[in-house]
């Protein structure tokens, strides 16, 4: 598949959607679903020709239905609207700007790929620094500090009160 077949496969699933947007009633509706499938998918391949998307496509992350429980058929058909509505602006932004953050090609015509990070022959922290990314050390920060908040929390129940005089107790020599 070339860059020509994926920007019309592009137009053709913004047709799809449109025709969608007015047909299907709900995320239920099999055309909906199986142009769901399709779109993700179909971003998801040009992603892995290496090119890079003008936009994002936050498909997956949409529920197409109210949020809520309680929901009139009117609203929830409005969410679908919605959110149907907004995957193919993604769609046609993407569309639009298609090849125009295509790689550029290297030797051959092959697309260049960033040299992969070599193991150092020992991990230092200064190594892990440099080389993890800051989202990676929050979450390890924020992982100590919860199991240290959870071991404050634990200690100060009555059963561990029990459980530590009983181990007490037995290091000691004495009987509980």
């Amino acid at each position: 598949m070339n860059s020509p077949d994926l920007l019309a496969d592009l137009e053709r699933l913004i047709r799809e959607g449109k025709l969608l947007s007015e047909s299907a009633r709900d995320h239920l509706d099999p055309d909906f679903r199986r142009w769901r499938h399709e779109s993700e998918s179909l971003v998801a391949a040009i992603g892995s020709f290496g090119m890079t998307l003008a936009g994002p496509y936050k498909s997956g992350g949409r529920f197409y239905q109210a949020g809520y429980i309680g929901a009139t058929p009117a609203e929830q058909r409005a969410a679908f609207r919605r959110d149907l509505s907004d995957s193919i602006i993604e769609l046609e932004f993407i569309a639009k700007n298609f090849g125009r953050f295509d790689p550029k090609p290297g030797r051959d015509g092959e697309v260049a790929k960033a040299a992969p990070l070599e193991m150092p022959e020992s991990v230092t922290f200064a190594w892990l620094f440099r080389n993890v990314p800051v989202r990676i050390w929050f979450s390890f920060g924020a992982l100590l500090v919860a199991a240290f908040l959870l071991g404050v929390r634990v200690a100060n129940t009555p059963l561990f009160e029990q459980l530590a005089q009983f181990l007490g107790a037995s290091a000691n020599g004495h009987a509980p």
